[in-house]
């Protein structure tokens, strides 16, 4: 079964484009390398962000978690406030 995470991100002010720029230009070739990934949905509003990223499985998300995905919070650091949240799901429904 698919998986699915989705990080909540409060980003800094007058930092949404420069967070932009980075996901495109650093963060999701990173993605694409992963094992297990298939897909990535980055969505801004105001001064928020959410990210959702399909794995195809839970083992691919948590190794990704373990292994690359400190690396994608410190380039996300100088963009955002607070720590993001993390959630997980079981995707059980999608047109993609």
């Amino acid at each position: 079964m698919k998986f699915v995470r989705n990080l909540n991100i409060q980003l800094k002010p007058a930092k949404v484009q420069d967070f932009s720029k980075m996901v495109n230009s650093d963060v999701l070739p990173l993605l694409k390398k992963q094992p297990g990934f298939t897909h990535e949905l980055t969505m801004v509003r105001d001064n928020k962000a959410v990210a959702i990223s399909v794995w195809n499985d839970k083992a691919s998300a948590d190794k990704y978690i373990q292994t690359t995905y400190p690396q994608v919070l410190e380039k996300l650091t100088p963009f955002i406030e607070g720590q993001p949240v993390i959630e997980t799901y079981e995707l059980t429904a999608t047109s993609l």
